[in-house]
């Protein structure tokens, strides 16, 4: 997965009008903790089966990340900006 693939994503999910994943920075660092996933991770679920194979494979895979955030305290989905 590069910057390229998350930037991909990230356009998708504002085509989707994704409240989440549409607000990711790609200048900034976006951070998501145990209480937004919540949210996040249906967008990721949405993602997954839409868009191009790009699309589908970044979301699948930041999904399995997403999915570990609420198993332990203090962890956090990162999205680091350029």
């Amino acid at each position: 997965m590069t910057g390229h693939d998350i930037n991909e994503l990230v356009e998708a999910a504002r085509e989707r009008s994704c409240p989440m994943l549409g607000y990711v920075d790609e200048y900034g660092d976006t951070r998501f903790n145990v209480v937004q996933m919540q949210l996040l991770i249906p967008e990721l679920e949405s993602l997954e089966s839409a868009g191009s194979e790009a699309v589908r494979a970044t979301a699948a895979a930041l999904l399995k990340l997403a999915r570990q955030v609420p198993l332990r305290p203090h962890r956090y989905l990162l999205f680091l900006g350029d």
